[in-house]
Formats: C-alpha cells, structure tokens, sequence
C-alpha cells in the first residue's frame, strides 16, 4: 500500500531540461500549476532530471504524468520520456523525499540552480 508516489521524469534525449533562469521558472510554475490539485508536496529539478512527489492514488498520477508531459512539450518545446514512479510507503518516507528532492543539485553536484528557483522550497518559505 502507497500513501503516494514519487515521480521522475526527464526528456527522451536526457538533455538539461531547464538550462535557463526563465526556463526554470518556467518549469516550476507548469508543476505548480498542474500538481496544486492532484496532492504535489514537493518537487525539485537540478539537471537532467526532476522529482516530483505527490500524495494519492495511481488516477492523481496518471493525470499528473499526462498534463506534465503535453504541458512541458507545449510550453517548453521538450519531449520528455515515460517517467520512473516509485511509491511512497509512510509519512517518513515522504519527509525524506522532501529533502531529497530540495537537494537534487547538490546530489548532482551541479550549480545550475542556486536559488532553488526550480524546487517547491520557494513556495514552503512563501517566496514565490
């Protein structure tokens, strides 16, 4: 049993998929815009790949993974591959994932986005 799921998805040809302020931003917003009500509790995106974690059932998923891969394609000209899900097992689980995915550049070990402008740990602190 899943009390959620844990989403990573990246472009088909594994390119950085924000490599700009704007894109970042950009990015964010598409994720905020379509997780806001399909239970979205934390993302973030450092290079080549981005996490997002959601609350609910495999339906909020499969809504989240459609409108995220036609918004992405739409609006940031990016084709992006069918994503990895992974459930997430208990409140625990789903504390980790927020410091994970905040952490995403730092696991990376790139510098592409020192203000976390493409992680929910803006919207967490009301920065955004």
């Amino acid at each position: 049993m899943a009390i959620g799921f844990q989403i990573i998805f990246r472009a088909e040809d594994d390119q950085v998929l924000a490599p700009t302020l704007a894109k970042r931003r950009l990015l964010a917003g598409i994720l905020l815009e379509i997780g806001r009500a399909r239970g979205l509790f934390a993302f973030g995106v450092a290079d080549t790949h981005g996490h997002a974690d959601l609350f609910g059932g495999m339906d909020v998923v499969g809504e989240f993974v459609h409108d995220l891969r036609v918004t992405v394609g739409w609006r940031l000209r990016l084709k992006l591959r069918r994503p990895e899900i992974w459930k997430i097992r208990d409140v625990w689980h789903a504390r980790s994932l927020i410091d994970y995915s905040h952490r995403q550049s730092e696991h990376h070990g790139v510098d592409i986005d020192p203000f976390r402008e493409c992680t929910s740990i803006r919207d967490l602190m009301g920065l955004r």
